[in-house]
């Protein structure tokens, strides 16, 4: 019965909206959690949020420049507007065009503390200010200190500070978290107090006159009052409710009830903080819900009645109902997800939105840990799977195993020594410590299995936990990390992210993770995922950008697309990142976190690079790819590390390679890492074959320049054809028609040399055309490591015919050092000569200076010295009397 007339008292007052609820016009959108709206003067329209300050004039807005997001209230004053930063802990001035004009830190407009005499009690000192709101009155600033519970003033025509009144405590003057403020026409101050649920006056000088309002859940007291705007000419206070999201309405000091629609039911709006009145339409700020509303007011000239306050709760229950609503006798309905009050989102809200706690980066904010709040598909798909590990009982949840936020935190606990990860946060409210990540630990087991142990045999399930970020003891020091940047600590991306380390400076959940206002649905990373950002902040020796920057590292590439079509486990590889390879929660022991179990790490690489394996020699060829999986007849040392086998790990370092190499464990440009298996053939390095030199703009068929290394300028490791001899790269010269003057090439090896020394070719300024010898009817037999003959399949055999490697070495200038190599292959080293040296006869890449004891002379005899110096002249050496070539 009481609450019917209360509610008829409200009808006839004839104070409404005059749109119906559903019909609220929202004037702003898609703000990130929008705290204060204030005009100026000049009739503009400014709203606060997390990314700064937007100015509406005519309806247009424009953004401010250089307002930190971190700004909590605003107030217009002539033409422009006083902000306040309390995460900065000054004020600011900013003009009509959205400028910053003028920067007041607040420690500068405190007065000096009072004179105390030595036998007095000491005061406690005071926290640094933190200014929360902001008003101004003929030049004279007032700013609401949260940090100590009092409002301060500021005389800005003259410079000078006044002094600061208040103090915490629920007395008359006195304050529990101090917010928004307002002046009337007549110079009175008006503060919103926030935990003493209340307002009050004060006049210019910061006296107390009076108080409105007190602490209730029914429809005519105060719960938790943040935003506040006047009605100058009805003489009405609108005070927002934080945790309701109700409008109560007072005139004269006394209440008038709450705001409502056209039918007469209460204008429910989502966590209301900032408000502001003008021409008859009150904007509100919806924290939350990220929008500006406007509701256009209608008031009756009917006297408003006020309203009897008896239903307040006793001041000594007001302490434990400010979070425990349900104990009340009203307002203490659960929520939709059937939380009571003091579990429900909306309860922590009305505190964190930025008015005694700004949570606003974190709350509400990117993604946030799996609650009872998160949208029904969510939640489904969340439940798809069976959950690894077991939910504690310790943290309460519902039967549906869903948490509010009271399964994390509670306010009945500050923790062991008050102690926290976050220093700004003092106290987390945690029902267990969680100074390493322990309360994580709690609820997800399976994510730390085997994450602690020092033996790398014994990891590769989960990603190691628990490595000091420092400078290891010794040099082999278990549990800290080998690159040198991670032991300067947490890199400076993932600290600005908030993350941290454990208090021994050791990785833990939360170097990674973030609970509130991480990236991710799931992972709540404390860095986006796209691009590997996360990983490559701490293992910048194994990340790279792109193509190029992976090259420069000598490293693997990630955040690449593959250039030809790639699968993994059946699946498509349509974006190389970390994860493609390594899985961070889910690898398998003995790995260094791959989703495999292999034997050999060699094998891992097959399941994308398909192209680039081969099972034996023959298939490589088939492939047109150097072979791996070979045994070879002779060990060899590559990069301090003894083999007979080739495999992809022989020459290639996935995430330690040499810089400014393809992954590789050597350095490839002059051949290096080739000649260990390639004995000799380093000797090319400074000849005439050697590209760099003679042809440094002439690239490849791959588009590769001469510079990226002299075996890669002629041979292609992976992508060769199979048609092609010695995984060829070199680019075809245009085939038209045939020199008629020139021999015909048949044999594939030819065609190598035939293709550089022809016209339009890279070695154009030494043409060969005629190179051909008789093999028909003729038996020809050779020394085939002196002066190789080839069958008619082009191998080697002591028994075939002459092609141009018969007489040539294309890798060794000089005839002498190929003679040498046979005898010490490693002994052979490059040239290293700088001048260009005019070949001749008797070098130019030959295998012998001369004719003697080679089979030339077997059939040309005496003759076999010219036609050995002239074979490649036809004048000199084929239109003769007698000519053996034919």
């Amino acid at each position: 019965m009481r609450s019917l007339l209360l509610g008829l008292l409200w009808l006839w007052s004839g104070l409404t909206a005059a749109l119906p609820a559903t019909e609220i016009r929202t004037f702003a959108q898609h703000l990130a959690q929008p705290a204060a709206l204030a005009w100026n003067d000049a009739g503009q329209l400014a709203v606060l949020d997390l990314n700064g300050l937007t100015v509406f004039a005519g309806g247009t807005p424009s953004q401010a420049g250089g307002v930190p997001g971190s700004a909590l209230d605003a107030f217009g004053y002539r033409n422009h507007w006083w902000l306040a930063d309390p995460d900065g802990g000054r004020l600011l001035q900013i003009d009509a065009g959205g400028q910053i004009r003028q920067t007041l830190p607040a420690k500068n407009l405190l007065p000096p503390p009072p004179a105390i005499s030595a036998d007095a009690e000491q005061p406690q000192p005071l926290a640094a200010p933190e200014p929360v709101a902001v008003a101004v009155y003929q030049d004279v600033l007032f700013w609401a200190d949260r940090a100590n519970h009092r409002i301060c003033r500021y005389d800005v025509q003259v410079s000078k500070v006044l002094d600061c009144f208040g103090r915490r405590g629920e007395m008359d003057g006195e304050f529990q978290y101090p917010y928004q403020m307002l002046f009337d026409s007549d110079g009175y101050l008006y503060v919103t107090d926030i935990l003493n649920a209340r307002v009050q006056m004060f006049d210019q000088n910061g006296r107390f006159f009076s108080r409105i309002g007190s602490f209730g859940s029914d429809a005519h007291h105060l719960f938790r009052p943040n935003g506040i705007a006047m009605d100058r000419e009805n003489k009405l206070l609108f005070v927002s409710d934080s945790y309701f999201g109700t409008v109560k309405v007072f005139k004269a000091g006394a209440a008038a009830g709450e705001l409502s629609d056209a039918a007469g039911k209460p204008v429910k709006l989502q966590s209301p903080t900032g408000l502001a009145y003008r021409d008859g339409v009150l904007y509100a700020a919806e924290t939350l819900a990220g929008k500006v509303v406007a509701l256009p007011i209608k008031v009756g000239e009917q006297t408003i009645t006020t309203v009897d306050n008896d239903t307040s709760p006793d001041a000594s229950q007001k302490n434990c109902l400010i979070c425990h609503l349900s104990w009340a006798k009203q307002g203490n309905e659960t929520d939709k997800q059937g939380m009571l009050p003091e579990a429900a989102l909306a309860m922590c809200y009305s505190c964190h939105n930025g008015a005694v706690l700004d949570s606003r980066l974190r709350i509400g904010q990117g993604e946030q840990h799996a609650t009872i709040y998160d949208e029904q598909t969510r939640k489904d798909k969340r439940h798809e799977k069976e959950r690894k590990d077991k939910l504690p009982d310790e943290f309460p949840h519902t039967k549906d195993k869903e948490l509010p936020c009271t399964s994390c935190h509670t306010p009945h606990t500050k923790g062991e020594g008050n102690d926290t990860l976050y220093q700004g946060h003092q106290n987390a409210w945690l029902r267990i410590p969680s100074k390493g990540g322990d309360m994580c630990e709690r609820c997800h087991e399976s994510k730390i299995k085997h994450a602690r142990e020092t033996d790398v045999k014994k990891r590769g399930i989960n990603h190691p936990l628990a490595l000091k970020l420092a400078e290891p003891p010794t040099k082999d020091a278990p549990g800290y990390p080998s690159d040198k940047n991670l032991q300067e600590g947490l890199a400076d991306p993932l600290k600005q992210a908030g993350s941290a380390l454990g208090h021994d400076n050791g990785l833990i959940c939360q170097s990674c993770h973030q609970i509130h206002g991480g990236h991710g649905k799931d992972a709540l990373t404390s860095l986006a995922e796209d691009k590997g950002r996360l990983c490559g902040a701490c293992h910048e020796r194994q990340f790279s950008k792109n193509k190029q920057d992976a090259r420069r590292k000598g490293i693997h590439p990630v955040n690449v697309k593959p250039d030809k079509p790639m699968k993994r486990h059946d699946k498509k590889v349509e974006f190389v990142t970390c994860e493609t390879c390594h899985k961070v929660h889910d690898g398998k022991l003995g790995t260094p976190l791959l989703e495999d179990e292999l034997d050999d790490l060699n094998d891992f690489c097959e399941t994308c690079h398909e192209r680039q394996h081969a099972k034996d020699k023959d298939d490589a060829k088939h492939k047109g790819v150097h072979p791996v999986n070979l045994k070879m007849d002779d060990e060899v040392e590559i990069a301090g590390n003894k083999t007979k086998e080739v495999k992809c790990l022989t020459c290639h370092s996935v995430h330690r390679g040499e810089l400014n190499t393809p992954a590789l464990v050597e350095d490839h440009r002059d051949g290096q890492l080739c000649s260990h298996c390639h004995a000799g053939k380093q000797a090319v390095v400074g000849s005439d074959h050697d590209l760099r030199i003679t042809a440094e703009k002439k690239d490849n068929r791959l588009e590769e320049l001469p510079d990226k290394g002299v075996c890669g300028a002629c041979h292609t490791l992976h992508r060769g054809k199979n048609e092609a001899p010695h995984l060829d790269a070199t680019r075809r010269v245009t085939e038209g028609a045939p020199d008629p003057d020139a021999d015909r090439v048949e044999l594939k090896e030819d065609k190598l040399c035939v293709n550089c020394h022809q016209k339009d070719g890279i070695a154009e300024k030494k043409v060969v055309k005629h190179f051909s010898h008789p093999h028909q009817d003729l038996v020809l037999r050779s020394d085939k490591q002196r002066m190789p003959l080839l069958d008619k399949q082009e191998k080697i055999e002591e028994f075939g015919e002459i092609a141009c490697i018969t007489c040539h070495e294309p890798h060794f200038w000089d005839a002498e050092q190929l003679a040498q190599s046979r005898k010490q292959p490693a002994a052979v080293k490059p040239t290293g000569f700088k001048d260009n040296v005019e070949g001749s006869p008797i070098n130019s890449f030959l295998r012998s200076k001369g004719v003697k004891d080679t089979f030339c002379v077997d059939c040309h005899g005496l003759e076999a010295i010219t036609k050995f110096k002239y074979y490649h002249d036809k004048e000199l050496s084929r239109t003769r009397e007698l000519d053996y070539l034919k």
